[in-house]
């Protein structure tokens, strides 16, 4: 066995050379083998300022979406607060401002005794109730 291998020559010459894609192949019949480089010259445009860049976004904007800046603002009543005990104090105008508000008047209670810290109700009347430390 030992006389087989050594009489088993291998041959380590030359690869074989693959063969190249057809797309290759094209590119090279169609570039002749030069690339050919664009160049261009890169010159300074004109320099905005700031403002005249947001002016001209702002007129943009308005010209592509007329209705987007012209809502109407309304006009919130001021709340009336009257003090009912020693500890309490009353919002009477308070589900008047929450229709106002086009708000659940749910949501605005939660927000409002959130935002206070405190606790408080709501009468018949629609009046909320706040209690005081």
């Amino acid at each position: 066995m030992a006389d087989d291998e050594e009489t088993l020559e291998f041959d380590f010459g030359k690869k074989k050379k693959k063969n190249k894609d057809k797309k290759d192949k094209k590119d090279e019949e169609e570039g002749d083998g030069e690339a050919k480089m664009v160049t261009t010259e890169w010159e300074k445009g004109e320099v905005y300022t700031y403002d005249e860049l947001l002016g001209r976004l702002y007129q943009i904007i308005e010209d592509k979406n007329p209705t987007l800046g012209t809502t109407k603002k309304y006009v919130m009543k001021p709340p009336q607060v009257v003090r009912v005990g020693s500890k309490k104090v009353g919002w009477v105008n308070f589900t008047e401002i929450c229709n106002l508000m086009k708000r659940p008047v749910e949501h605005v209670i939660t927000f409002a005794l959130v935002e206070f810290g405190t606790e408080g109700s709501t009468t018949a009347e629609g009046q909320l109730t706040l209690k005081g430390a």
